[in-house]
């Protein structure tokens, strides 16, 4: 639960940020037909004026909270405020999201919250000036400020109070376009209409693209006035399943990404209140019967089903095949899986925020386990089996980077697989991070779980820190790769049975 909850947390956040694009706007009635032709598609640029923006920034204010649902269990709330910056504060404009989550694990309740913050300026092109993300858990806080420079963005990343050097990232093309969408011309908003804008993404420390098509636009009766609502669905670089926003009167009125995981607009009484903190059992998913010790088989075929249209990732180790049912069935094999591209070898060598492998103490105890080490494989075999026999397992850690990880010496999944993917980095081995369910076959349950991909031999092969697993057993179903996919999405409502 360890992983979703944070998957859950942080997808609040960046749903709960993008809420915004509906503010303001008044949609028009229903047109009576879709529009199939060229100029029903627009950029982002062309449908808001400067003016309109300056507008935007100068008067818009909004302070919404929401009940978080995870499947039919209200585990938190979300906050989001928007209005023109006070003295003291940069930019003109700032959008702030807050997310809160409640987990239960062997009876100890614990309690998680991000907040992110962004300042927009106030002249064209409305540029991101700066961007505060805050994490708060049981083991500590961990602050991160990313400002905006003309050719690049810095980050200083502050833990518990200590802050790091500052990095250099990429430089940012996202404007306050991203959070004033609905201001474009309300009056002409037709089902079929798209447009796409650039945001600055935490996960890859670069701009990400986000595509948004206008789903629906009509007439609704809300506590007993009409009001037309504008339904937009968003997708982000790597996701199958949209973000799904219904807006009214310049309020998102409900934000879903899937079946699984939704936002709904309520009073902050309410939305703070009669909260259910999830447990590991509460999201885990029963299979139709054992399938026995995966240790040493080298395959396993499974019928994964789940509402909506969730894409499983699909290569050497994991083929997935849509069947005439919409279920798929997937076929998870151990071994090396797809080639280690260029674009992803580089990637998986660079530090991030999470991944600190530049940091101090993550090279100097890289260095020191892998010392002697003649090949990349017995690397990460000495780092995989180090990670398992020196980390206490404890499922109520929250820790945002690995150089964390490594000085509190404790985590679960996700703090086993920050530590493998940053010590491997640091030694020089591609790594990333995989997200999905594990199979245990004591209770016959598949849980949510965090494990690592490494490249040898020009392959990415799973391996997996917190079970002590060099090879990762084909108990690991996938379902996110390298911070991109739709676990959170498909939460509630997987079923699993073993093909016959």
């Amino acid at each position: 639960m360890r992983t979703a909850g944070r998957v859950v947390v942080a997808v609040v956040v960046s749903i709960a940020a993008t809420a915004a694009c509906g503010s303001r706007a008044k949609a028009p009635p229903p047109a009576p037909t879709v529009p199939t032709d060229a100029a029903s598609v627009t950029t982002g640029g062309a449908l808001l004026t400067d003016a309109q923006l300056a507008t935007f920034i100068a008067e818009h204010r909004q302070d919404a909270w929401y009940s978080l649902y995870l499947s039919t269990r209200k585990a938190g709330w979300a906050h989001i405020e928007m209005r023109p910056t006070s003295a003291g504060e940069p930019g003109a404009y700032l959008v702030q999201a807050l997310a809160h989550l409640e987990t239960n694990d062997d009876g100890h309740l614990s309690v998680m919250e991000l907040s992110d913050v962004a300042y927009y300026a106030g002249a064209p092109p409305f540029g991101l000036v700066e961007k505060r993300q805050v994490e708060t858990s049981d083991a500590g806080r961990t602050e991160r400020a990313y400002r905006a420079r003309p050719d690049h963005v810095e980050l200083v990343i502050t833990t518990d109070g200590q802050a790091a050097p500052p990095r250099k990232l990429p430089a940012t093309a996202e404007t306050v376009v991203s959070q004033a969408l609905s201001m474009a011309a309300p009056a002409t908003l037709r089902p079929g209409q798209r447009t796409s804008y650039a945001t600055f993404d935490d996960d890859a420390e670069a701009d990400q693209r986000t595509d948004v098509t206008v789903a629906a636009v009509a007439d609704e009766v809300i506590a007993g006035v009409k009001v037309p609502v504008v339904t937009m669905e968003l997708l982000e670089d790597g996701d199958s399943v949209p973000m799904r926003i219904r807006i009214a009167d310049g309020v998102a009125l409900a934000i879903a990404l899937g079946p699984g995981l939704r936002l709904d607009l309520a009073d902050r009484a309410v939305a703070q209140s009669a909260i259910e903190a999830v447990s590991m059992m509460d999201t885990s998913v029963p299979i139709d019967r054992k399938l026995g010790d995966l240790s040493q088989r080298d395959e396993v075929t499974l019928i994964v089903g789940a509402a909506g249209d969730l894409a499983l990732p699909t290569g050497p180790t994991q083929l997935a095949e849509r069947l005439p049912d919409g279920r798929q069935r997937v076929t998870v094999r151990r071994g090396p899986g797809a080639e280690v591209t260029a674009a992803e070898r580089t990637r998986g060598l660079a530090p991030t925020a999470a991944f600190d492998a530049d940091a101090p103490t993550i090279a100097a105890r890289a260095q020191q386990i892998v010392a002697g080490a003649t090949t990349d494989r017995e690397r990460i075999e000495r780092i995989v089996m180090w990670v398992y026999t020196n980390l206490g397992k404890d499922l109520s850690t929250e820790l945002a980077s690995a150089s964390q990880v490594l000085s509190h010496g404790r985590g679960d999944c996700t703090e086993h697989t920050l530590l493998v993917v940053a010590l491997a980095r640091a030694a020089g081995v591609p790594a990333r991070d995989v997200g999905g369910l594990m199979y245990e076959d004591t209770t016959g349950r598949f849980y949510w779980h965090a494990w690592a991909q490494v490249a040898l031999d020009g392959r990415w092969v799973a391996v997996d820190g917190a079970w002590g697993q060099p090879v990762a057993d084909v108990g690991h179903l996938t379902f996110d790769i390298d911070g991109r996919g739709n676990a959170s999405s498909a939460m509630g409502t997987i079923t699993i049975a073993a093909a016959r």
